[in-house]
């Protein structure tokens, strides 16, 4: 999800995806494939929201069960996750329906776990409204008598009614109905076409609380020509290429073209080998069936209906072996719908292809093109391609890039009374197969200032680590309060101005969690340090109190859209580590580069030798070698103290820093050089 516009054309403003999250990123909702909620997989939590000049991004983390013990425990936990949902939160809901259906519920009726309050009981609507049995021939009833509130969903009085439920995806009443079809249907109210559709007549539900199912998994929206000539006549099959029994349960779907009545029919039917609906004690494999016939004087559909065919065990295994016109017509068959008088190819072509929702096979039969599709299947081809710098250098940025900033809460941190501030370190260095825990060189300059500022600061067993280049990733700061992080940030931002001031062309990237009364807010920066004093100029350094923080979340959003569109470059996954702070990752050196290393007019020279064309690669963008060092002594060239135990501040004073004494551990690409 993102605060652009969608594929289904629909926008959720940044202040709506806070909004979503703070309500549920503590407790995670159910991950279903494809929608489908009789698959379930998981659980998912939404881990944050990132946001880039144009655009802001949610991410989410999916927890997968690895044994039967572990499935027992999430399938229980989607269980009563969906009661509560969708019963005891609207318990005064269903009580009022209860009350209004009075005698005609029996004991045998239950609340119905859909996305409105509604009970399910045998023959519940003709109960309630006798009349529209009578309004009913053949077990469907005419559009033109039904008021839709939505797809699908109509009022009656003060209650709602609905389509039938094998409207729903896999047959499955904890499914949505699939709306975009109905929709379709209910777009040709008042036009020459009759239309009808089946209703579920053991179900009811309460006028006001209909709800909107929202999907956004892109289904494929073909737009067909009005050509009949290039659909093959007798009998074809597609066989569905990614079957898996997993994502996907349809093992094949067939057309077929014959005549009928003296009449040109089609016939078409997807198959599949998992049983979808329970009646008694016996299973069911519910396919879905079209049928339609031409009109023989004007060549144009004029007759076209959907059902539902539903296969035994022993049918199914037959119906797997056999082709269309050869299956036989015994099975349990439910008609959904149906559409008469003569309509454009069109849109014959598009209801078949969109009564099969999540079935692609129907489109690509009728050569249907979606431009938008195709569009989409491009751009992420596109967002996959590797540039050849980012072999060299895996994220980079640059002035006027604007600014990459990720947020989220999480539960609060344990901080020691007497500390203000815990520095936590985020990185690892593996050498002389010994695993360091590891700050950048500069983390200790920005402690220095805090100290200066008056700060507290505990500061982790690490390792001092020196890199040659322009860029520095700084630690997570965690910070006791809101008023203590906003000093960190004071303290960031007065060295990006001296960076700033004096043009230098350096990266960085630092993190901040800060402690509310209930829960903690994380956020980490990355970006060019000029772009960041710009930030800081327009909006100051203040971290945000739990009452404002949504409000400065926007406003620190807004102010970044000034920079130009970011277009996810670089990608979420290059600049966002597993442990979810942003950093500019660097790619080693090969240590066959690094046999001769000799130290000449107080530089690190290393020669090596390498193809004509890579050594142009790397001249062409301007990519050298940044030594990485472990930083054992230093001194402070003002004071001549050590550094580390001295009062003087590298950038806000006027001193520098000397190395004594380190030790070399390897090197890494860089295109910024110090």
């Amino acid at each position: 999800m993102s605060d652009g516009l969608n594929r289904k054309n629909h926008y959720f403003s940044l202040n709506t995806i806070i909004n979503a999250y703070e309500d549920a990123w503590k407790h995670g909702t159910p991950s279903n494939l494809n929608h489908d909620s009789t698959k379930f997989i998981g659980w998912n939590y939404i881990t944050g929201i990132y946001m880039e000049p144009g655009k802001a991004y949610v991410t989410n983390e999916m927890r997968i069960p690895e044994t039967n013990e572990e499935y027992d425990i999430f399938m229980k936990k989607n269980k009563d996750y969906l009661y509560k949902k969708c019963y005891i939160d609207r318990k005064e809901k269903y009580d009022e329906l209860k009350e209004m259906l009075g005698d005609k519920l029996t004991g045998k009726s239950r609340p119905a776990l859909i996305s409105c309050v509604a009970y399910e009981d045998e023959n519940i609507l003709f109960k309630v409204f006798p009349e529209i049995e009578k309004e009913m021939h053949k077990g469907l009833i005419d559009l033109n008598f039904m008021t839709p509130v939505l797809p699908g969903v109509y009022k009656r009085g003060n209650y709602l009614i609905f389509a039938h439920r094998y409207f729903r995806r896999n047959c499955s009443m904890i499914n949505s109905l699939n709306g975009e079809f109905l929709k379709k249907l209910q777009d040709l109210h008042n036009s020459d076409l009759n239309v009808q559709i089946a209703l579920d007549v053991n179900m009811i539900g309460l006028l006001g609380t209909e709800k909107a199912e929202l999907e956004y998994q892109y289904w494929w929206g073909p737009k067909f020509n009005e050509d009949l000539s290039s659909i093959p006549m007798g009998v074809t099959k597609h066989n569905n290429q990614h079957y898996d029994n997993v994502f996907t349960n349809l093992c094949f779907t067939e057309f077929g073209w014959y005549i009928q009545d003296e009449r040109q029919t089609f016939e078409c039917e997807e198959v599949s080998d998992q049983p979808n609906i329970i009646d008694g004690s016996t299973e069911y494999y519910g396919c879905r069936f079209v049928h339609s016939m031409l009109n023989p004087t004007t060549n144009l559909p004029n007759h076209l209906d959907g059902a539902i065919r539903a296969y035994t065990d022993e049918q199914i295994l037959e119906r797997l072996d056999i082709s269309i016109d050869k299956s036989e017509r015994d099975t349990w068959y439910t008609k959904l719908w149906r559409i008469d008088n003569d309509m454009p190819v069109s849109l014959w072509k598009e209801l078949i292809t969109n009564y099969y929702r999540d079935n692609m096979l129907i489109g690509e039969y009728f050569s249907g093109e979606d431009e938008k599709f195709t569009k989409i299947v491009l751009e992420d081809n596109s967002k996959d391609e590797i540039i050849p710098l980012q072999k060299y250098i895996p994220v980079d940025m640059n002035e006027n890039n604007g600014l990459r900033i990720y947020f989220r809460y999480m539960p609060l941190i344990e901080i020691n009374e007497e500390y203000d501030v815990v520095l936590k370190s985020n990185e690892f260095l593996v050498y002389n197969e010994r695993k360091m825990r590891v700050m950048e060189s500069e983390t200790i300059t920005i402690l220095k200032l805090l100290k200066r500022y008056g700060l507290n600061i505990r500061i982790p067993a690490t390792a001092r680590i020196g890199h040659e280049d322009m860029v520095f990733n700084f630690p997570t700061f965690m910070c006791k309060n809101a008023d203590t992080a906003k000093i960190v940030q004071q303290a960031i931002a007065d060295l990006c101005k001296v960076w700033s001031d004096n043009n230098h062309d350096r990266l960085i990237s630092y993190s901040i969690t800060a402690n509310y009364e209930d829960e903690a807010i994380y956020f980490s920066f990355a970006g060019h340090v000029a772009d960041f004093t710009s930030i800081f100029t327009s909006l100051g350094t203040t971290f945000p109190q739990k009452d404002h923080a949504n409000k400065w979340i926007e406003a620190l959003y807004n102010e970044n859209n000034k920079f130009p569109v970011a277009n996810q470059h670089p990608k979420v996954a290059d600049i966002m580590a597993e442990s979810s702070h942003l950093r500019f990752r660097r790619a080693l050196v090969p240590t066959k580069y690094l046999q001769e290393i000799k130290m000449e007019d107080k530089c690190l020279t290393i020669n090596f030798v390498e193809k004509k064309e890579i050594a142009e690669e790397l001249l062409n963008n301007k990519i050298g070698i940044a030594p990485i060092y472990h930083i054992e002594i230093t001194k402070c060239m003002k004071c001549q103290k050590d550094y580390i135990s001295c009062d003087c501040v590298k950038f806000i004073d006027e001193t520098s820093e000397k190395i004594e004494k380190f030790e070399f551990l390897g090197a890494a690409w860089t295109n910024r050089h110090a």
